[in-house]
């Protein structure tokens, strides 16, 4: 497996990762994330995690498609 494919599956992976950020029942574990107000624009840690996140993932998207083109790679 070339490195443009394990890029690829490792975005797969941080969707979930995102889904879970989300979805976790923080207040169940008596967890109270904090939020920062932005011109009367709430805006949860939780948020900022999840951007993160995908920031990431669309940085290694970008990588995948520089790697695989400088090196004419293609997966049958």
């Amino acid at each position: 497996m070339n490195l443009p494919n394990r890029l690829t599956l490792f975005r797969i992976v941080l969707i979930p990762v995102i889904i879970l950020v989300y979805l976790f029942p923080y207040s169940a574990f008596g967890i109270t994330p904090i939020s920062f107000y932005v011109q009367h624009v709430s805006i949860s840690v939780i948020d900022i995690v999840a951007l993160l996140i995908y920031i990431l993932a669309a940085i290694t998207d970008a990588i995948d498609g520089h790697i695989a083109r400088s090196r004419n790679m293609i997966t049958t």
